[in-house]
């Protein structure tokens, strides 16, 4: 099992980039847009 880093940037289908906070710092699981 790999820890995951503070923030992961992930890409939607479309190619925009989402930024992926890790629950301890996210209100829940949020997904935030990364325009």
């Amino acid at each position: 099992v790999r820890e995951l880093p503070r923030w992961t940037v992930l890409a939607d289908p479309e190619g925009n980039e989402f930024c992926l906070l890790p629950r301890s710092e996210a209100h829940g699981d949020s997904l935030l847009p990364g325009h």
